[in-house]
C-alpha cells in the first residue's frame, strides 16, 4: 500500500524526501536531546546539531524513501552512535517485518537473537547485495561494473535501503553488499552490524560521497576484485 506522503525532489527525480522523513527525524532528535542533551547529531534531514560531548549521533530517519512512498517493502531506519569518532552503537529497525537489528561492542542481534555473517566461500555461488546512485552517470558507470561483476558472483539483489542491507549482510542473508555513492548515515549503523556479525567493512571513497563493501572474510578479496576496486583494510570488531 501506497503512504500517502507530501515528497520534495533533492539532487533528482528519484532523490527523494517525504514529511515522514523529517517528521521521524525530528521524533528521534526529541528523544536523543532529552537523553544526552550534550551529545551532538548528524541526520540526513535536519541541520547538524554540535554538541559538548565526545558523542555523535549519526540519523538516517527513513532510508528507503521511494519504498516507502510506494509501499515496497525494504525501508528503515538507522541509529549509529560515535564515540570519538568510532562506531560504538548500531541499530536498525525494519518497520515492515517488525525486526529490530542491534549491535553494540560485543556482537549482533536480531530482536534479541544473535546473527552471524554467512559462511560463504565461493563467490560463484554468493548473493551480493548492490545499490544504484541517483545521479544517471554514475548509475551508468555502477551498471557497467557490475555488468562485469556478473562473470564472477553468483547473483545479485538490489533492495533499496543500504542500512538494511548490511543489515542481511550481517544476518547472512546476503554474502556481501557493495554500493560506492552514499552518504555515512546511509551505512554507519549497518556497517557496524556486520562488523560485530564478524564480517568486514570498508568505506569506498569518492570526491564528495562514500560508499561502503562489506562481506564476509572468505569473500573479501575476491568482491573487491569482481568489481575491480583496490583492495581495501576491513574492519573488524574490536575484542579488547
Amino acid at each position: 500500500m501506497r503512504h500517502q506522503n507530501t515528497a520534495e525532489q533533492k539532487s533528482s527525480a528519484t532523490d527523494l524526501v517525504s514529511e515522514a522523513d523529517r517528521t521521524a527525524e525530528a521524533l528521534i532528535r526529541d528523544v536523543l536531546r532529552r537523553a544526552r542533551p550534550a551529545d551532538s547529531i548528524v541526520g540526513e534531514e535536519l541541520a547538524p546539531r554540535d554538541g559538548s560531548s565526545s558523542v555523535t549521533w549519526v540519523v538516517d530517519p527513513l532510508d528507503g524513501t521511494s519504498n516507502y512512498l510506494r509501499g515496497y517493502p525494504g525501508w528503515s531506519v538507522s541509529v549509529a552512535a560515535e564515540h570519538e569518532g568510532k562506531t560504538a552503537v548500531g541499530v536498525v529497525y525494519d518497520p515492515t517485518h517488525g525486526l529490530l537489528y542491534s549491535a553494540a561492542l560485543r556482537g549482533a542481534t536480531v530482536n534479541g537473537r544473535p546473527i552471524r555473517v554467512s559462511a560463504t566461500t565461493n563467490l560463484a555461488s554468493s548473493l551480493i547485495g548492490i545499490g544504484f546512485s541517483y545521479d544517471a552517470a554514475d548509475r551508468a558507470r555502477q551498471g557497467a561494473a557490475l555488468a562485469r561483476a556478473l562473470a564472477d558472483i553468483g547473483d545479485v539483489r538490489r533492495g533499496g535501503s543500504a542500512a538494511l542491507e548490511l543489515c542481511h549482510v550481517a544476518a547472512g542473508a546476503l554474502d556481501g553488499f557493495v554500493e560506492d555513492d552514499l552518504q555515512p548515515w546511509d551505512w554507519a549503523a549497518g556497517a557496524h552490524l556486520v562488523e560485530q556479525a564478524g564480517g568486514l567493512t570498508a568505506p569506498l571513497r569518492r570526491v564528495s560521497t562514500h560508499g561502503v563493501i562489506a562481506a564476509n572474510s572468505a569473500l573479501w578479496e575476491p568482491l573487491h576484485h569482481a568489481f575491480g576496486l583496490g583492495l581495501s583494510t576491513g574492519r573488524t570488531p574490536s575484542r579488547s
